[in-house]
Protein backbone atom coordinates (compact mmCIF):
# COMPACT_ATOMS: atom_id res chain seq x y z
CA UNK A 1 0.00 0.00 0.00
CA UNK A 2 1.27 3.21 -0.80
CA UNK A 3 2.11 6.55 1.27
CA UNK A 4 -0.82 7.99 -0.25
CA UNK A 5 -3.36 5.28 0.53
CA UNK A 6 -2.29 4.71 4.11
CA UNK A 7 -3.19 8.38 4.53
CA UNK A 8 -6.65 8.43 2.94
CA UNK A 9 -7.20 5.46 5.31
CA UNK A 10 -5.90 7.30 8.12
CA UNK A 11 -7.82 10.42 7.85
CA UNK A 12 -11.56 8.14 6.51
CA UNK A 13 -10.40 6.50 10.17
CA UNK A 14 -11.05 10.14 11.71
CA UNK A 15 -14.23 10.96 9.79
CA UNK A 16 -15.56 7.78 10.97
CA UNK A 17 -14.72 8.76 14.67
CA UNK A 18 -16.30 11.96 14.45
CA UNK A 19 -19.36 10.26 13.06
CA UNK A 20 -21.34 10.89 16.46
CA UNK A 21 -21.98 14.32 17.48
CA UNK A 22 -20.54 15.22 20.77
CA UNK A 23 -19.97 18.73 20.31
CA UNK A 24 -20.35 22.47 18.37
CA UNK A 25 -17.97 22.82 15.58
CA UNK A 26 -16.74 26.45 15.33
CA UNK A 27 -16.24 27.07 11.50
CA UNK A 28 -12.09 27.71 10.39
CA UNK A 29 -11.55 28.47 7.33
CA UNK A 30 -7.88 27.11 7.76
CA UNK A 31 -6.87 24.94 10.33
CA UNK A 32 -3.72 23.34 10.99
CA UNK A 33 -3.37 20.04 13.02
CA UNK A 34 -1.53 19.96 16.64
CA UNK A 35 1.16 17.81 15.14
CA UNK A 36 2.27 20.17 12.22
CA UNK A 37 5.78 21.38 11.76
CA UNK A 38 5.80 25.20 10.76
CA UNK A 39 8.43 24.66 8.90
CA UNK A 40 6.49 22.04 6.67
CA UNK A 41 3.78 24.10 5.72
CA UNK A 42 3.26 23.96 2.17
CA UNK A 43 3.64 27.03 -0.13
CA UNK A 44 0.47 28.45 -1.40
CA UNK A 45 0.48 27.06 -5.60
CA UNK A 46 0.17 30.66 -8.12
CA UNK A 47 -1.68 29.26 -10.33
CA UNK A 48 -4.06 26.77 -8.94
CA UNK A 49 -6.35 24.62 -11.79
CA UNK A 50 -7.66 22.08 -10.30
CA UNK A 51 -10.83 23.21 -9.54
CA UNK A 52 -13.65 20.85 -7.96
CA UNK A 53 -16.89 22.94 -8.29
CA UNK A 54 -19.86 21.96 -5.60
CA UNK A 55 -22.99 23.68 -6.86
CA UNK A 56 -26.61 22.92 -7.07
CA UNK A 57 -29.73 23.66 -5.21
CA UNK A 58 -30.81 23.14 -1.08
CA UNK A 59 -33.66 24.14 1.27
CA UNK A 60 -32.78 27.96 2.41
CA UNK A 61 -32.32 26.79 5.79
CA UNK A 62 -29.59 24.73 5.80
CA UNK A 63 -25.82 26.01 5.92
CA UNK A 64 -23.31 23.99 4.53
CA UNK A 65 -19.79 23.48 5.28
CA UNK A 66 -17.22 21.71 2.59
CA UNK A 67 -13.57 21.04 4.33
CA UNK A 68 -10.94 19.73 1.77
CA UNK A 69 -8.05 17.93 3.92
CA UNK A 70 -4.30 17.94 2.28
CA UNK A 71 -2.08 15.80 3.83
CA UNK A 72 1.61 15.17 3.34
CA UNK A 73 2.63 11.72 1.78
CA UNK A 74 6.39 11.75 2.51
CA UNK A 75 7.08 9.28 5.72
CA UNK A 76 9.81 12.45 6.70
CA UNK A 77 7.78 14.86 7.20
CA UNK A 78 5.54 12.24 9.59
CA UNK A 79 5.42 14.14 13.19
CA UNK A 80 3.67 13.87 16.52
CA UNK A 81 2.28 16.43 18.92
CA UNK A 82 3.55 17.08 22.16
CA UNK A 83 0.10 15.30 23.57
CA UNK A 84 0.90 12.55 20.84
CA UNK A 85 4.42 12.42 22.49
CA UNK A 86 3.64 11.72 26.09
CA UNK A 87 1.34 9.27 25.37
CA UNK A 88 4.14 7.33 23.28
CA UNK A 89 1.61 7.88 20.13
CA UNK A 90 3.51 6.98 16.66
CA UNK A 91 4.24 9.77 14.13
CA UNK A 92 1.37 10.78 11.81
CA UNK A 93 1.18 12.54 8.74
CA UNK A 94 0.66 16.52 8.92
CA UNK A 95 -2.63 17.75 8.20
CA UNK A 96 -4.19 20.94 6.96
CA UNK A 97 -8.33 21.89 6.28
CA UNK A 98 -9.34 24.05 4.15
CA UNK A 99 -13.24 25.20 4.82
CA UNK A 100 -15.69 26.69 2.37
CA UNK A 101 -19.30 27.81 3.41
CA UNK A 102 -22.87 27.70 1.91
CA UNK A 103 -25.08 29.84 3.90
CA UNK A 104 -28.29 29.71 5.39
CA UNK A 105 -30.34 32.17 3.49
CA UNK A 106 -29.47 30.76 -0.29
CA UNK A 107 -31.50 28.30 -1.84
CA UNK A 108 -28.58 27.94 -5.32
CA UNK A 109 -25.19 28.06 -4.48
CA UNK A 110 -21.76 27.56 -6.02
CA UNK A 111 -18.63 27.61 -4.33
CA UNK A 112 -14.61 26.27 -5.56
CA UNK A 113 -12.00 24.03 -4.11
CA UNK A 114 -9.04 23.61 -5.13
CA UNK A 115 -7.36 20.61 -5.04
CA UNK A 116 -3.84 21.97 -6.39
CA UNK A 117 -4.30 25.01 -3.80
CA UNK A 118 -1.27 23.74 -2.22
CA UNK A 119 2.42 22.92 -4.20
CA UNK A 120 3.90 19.04 -3.60
CA UNK A 121 7.09 20.30 -2.11
CA UNK A 122 9.70 17.73 -0.34
CA UNK A 123 6.38 16.83 2.29
CA UNK A 124 4.20 15.73 -1.03
CA UNK A 125 1.53 17.54 0.21
CA UNK A 126 -1.64 16.19 -1.43
CA UNK A 127 -5.58 16.90 -1.31
CA UNK A 128 -6.93 13.43 0.05
CA UNK A 129 -11.02 14.00 0.85
CA UNK A 130 -13.79 16.33 0.83
CA UNK A 131 -15.84 15.98 4.21
CA UNK A 132 -18.83 18.24 4.55
CA UNK A 133 -21.26 19.37 7.70
CA UNK A 134 -24.42 20.61 7.82
CA UNK A 135 -27.19 22.23 10.27
CA UNK A 136 -30.07 24.61 10.46
CA UNK A 137 -28.68 27.98 12.37
CA UNK A 138 -32.27 29.03 13.61
CA UNK A 139 -31.97 25.58 15.64
CA UNK A 140 -27.93 25.27 16.37
CA UNK A 141 -24.85 27.34 16.78
CA UNK A 142 -23.00 24.78 14.70
CA UNK A 143 -22.69 21.24 12.90
CA UNK A 144 -22.01 18.58 15.56
CA UNK A 145 -19.30 16.68 13.13
CA UNK A 146 -17.85 16.68 9.89
CA UNK A 147 -18.61 13.71 7.23
CA UNK A 148 -16.91 12.27 5.04
CA UNK A 149 -18.42 13.40 1.62
CA UNK A 150 -16.16 12.27 -1.39
CA UNK A 151 -12.48 10.88 -1.73
CA UNK A 152 -9.46 12.74 -4.29
CA UNK A 153 -8.20 10.53 -6.42
CA UNK A 154 -6.12 9.89 -9.96
CA UNK A 155 -9.25 7.37 -10.39
CA UNK A 156 -11.74 9.69 -9.81
CA UNK A 157 -14.34 11.26 -12.57
CA UNK A 158 -14.97 14.84 -13.11
CA UNK A 159 -18.78 14.97 -12.58
CA UNK A 160 -20.71 13.38 -9.87
CA UNK A 161 -24.35 14.04 -8.54
CA UNK A 162 -25.98 13.33 -5.22
CA UNK A 163 -29.47 13.99 -3.98
CA UNK A 164 -29.37 14.84 0.16
CA UNK A 165 -32.59 14.46 2.46
CA UNK A 166 -31.39 16.01 5.67
CA UNK A 167 -33.49 14.97 8.76
CA UNK A 168 -33.70 16.51 12.07
CA UNK A 169 -32.60 14.55 15.43
CA UNK A 170 -32.92 15.93 18.72
CA UNK A 171 -29.71 15.05 20.48
CA UNK A 172 -28.92 12.81 23.41
CA UNK A 173 -29.57 14.57 26.74
CA UNK A 174 -26.96 17.50 27.53
CA UNK A 175 -25.22 16.67 24.23
CA UNK A 176 -24.12 19.73 21.93
CA UNK A 177 -25.81 20.33 19.65
CA UNK A 178 -29.35 20.04 21.54
CA UNK A 179 -30.70 19.58 17.69
CA UNK A 180 -28.65 17.91 14.52
CA UNK A 181 -29.04 17.60 11.02
CA UNK A 182 -27.96 14.35 9.27
CA UNK A 183 -27.91 14.12 5.45
CA UNK A 184 -28.13 10.65 3.73
CA UNK A 185 -26.90 11.17 0.38
CA UNK A 186 -28.33 8.93 -2.82
CA UNK A 187 -26.22 9.29 -5.81
CA UNK A 188 -28.37 10.20 -9.25
CA UNK A 189 -26.21 7.20 -11.14
CA UNK A 190 -24.78 3.97 -10.17
CA UNK A 191 -21.58 4.86 -11.68
CA UNK A 192 -20.95 8.28 -10.34
CA UNK A 193 -19.68 6.42 -7.61
CA UNK A 194 -17.50 8.23 -4.51
CA UNK A 195 -14.22 9.45 -6.08
CA UNK A 196 -13.64 13.11 -7.86
CA UNK A 197 -10.33 13.37 -9.86
CA UNK A 198 -7.80 14.77 -8.60
CA UNK A 199 -7.54 17.01 -11.29
CA UNK A 200 -10.33 18.66 -10.48
CA UNK A 201 -13.93 18.39 -11.10
CA UNK A 202 -18.42 19.14 -10.51
CA UNK A 203 -20.70 17.84 -7.93
CA UNK A 204 -23.99 18.73 -8.56
CA UNK A 205 -26.32 18.68 -4.72
CA UNK A 206 -29.59 18.80 -3.70
CA UNK A 207 -30.24 19.13 -0.46
CA UNK A 208 -34.19 19.04 0.93
CA UNK A 209 -35.33 19.28 4.79
CA UNK A 210 -37.14 16.10 5.42
CA UNK A 211 -40.66 18.07 6.53
CA UNK A 212 -42.04 17.26 9.75
CA UNK A 213 -40.66 17.83 13.80
CA UNK A 214 -37.51 16.56 15.17
CA UNK A 215 -36.87 12.66 15.46
CA UNK A 216 -35.11 11.22 18.74
CA UNK A 217 -31.85 10.28 18.21
CA UNK A 218 -29.88 6.67 18.09
CA UNK A 219 -26.77 6.66 19.13
CA UNK A 220 -24.78 5.62 16.05
CA UNK A 221 -22.78 2.49 15.38
CA UNK A 222 -19.03 3.49 14.65
CA UNK A 223 -18.74 3.82 11.26
CA UNK A 224 -22.45 2.44 10.06
CA UNK A 225 -23.52 5.28 8.11
CA UNK A 226 -20.30 5.49 5.89
CA UNK A 227 -21.62 4.19 3.35
CA UNK A 228 -25.07 5.26 3.35
CA UNK A 229 -23.27 9.10 2.99
CA UNK A 230 -21.12 8.19 -0.07
CA UNK A 231 -24.97 6.85 -1.51
CA UNK A 232 -24.15 3.27 -1.09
Amino acid sequence: MNARRLVICAVVLTALSQAAPARVMNFESHRREPQNSFSDSPELNPSPHADVVIQGKKDPRIELWFIATYSTTNDACRARSLAMVLTGAPKVAQTIYDTVRVPAGESKFSVHIYLDRYSPGRCGWTPIIIDRAEFVPDEARGPGAMTGFVLVGDKGIGRMSFIFRCQRYSNLPGAEPSLVLRCMGIRRRESDGHEVSIDGGIIDIDAQLVPGAAVPAVPPKPGANWGKVHGA
